[in-house]
């Protein structure tokens, strides 16, 4: 992927737990509920890390933590995040602003 950042309005995207959702971390393992549309899921590690680190941050300090944390390669990081973010985004449990 190329050194461009995501921008929304001029400034980096930033990425927010949708205001909606209630969410509990048990045991590492992020579980959330999403009332609009009356689903609960699960998230993996990496997903539950990532859930727990990316309120209010850009995919660019996303990727940095998840690249630190579980010792992979930043374009695999970058793409398997933008991959999830998007799935969040759709799935109303995460907000780009």
């Amino acid at each position: 992927m190329s050194g461009k950042k995501a921008k929304a309005g001029g400034k980096e995207k930033r990425y927010r737990r949708h205001p909606d959702v209630a969410h509990r971390v048990i045991d590492g393992t992020a579980v959330i509920v999403v009332p609009s549309t009356q689903s609960m899921h699960t998230l993996n590690e990496v997903g539950s890390f990532i859930w727990q680190t990316c309120e209010g941050k850009t995919e660019a300090e996303i990727v940095g933590e998840v690249v630190r944390e579980f010792e992979v390669e930043e374009a695999t990081a970058r793409a398997d995040f933008a991959t999830f973010a998007a799935e969040l985004i759709e799935k109303k449990m995460l907000v780009v602003e």
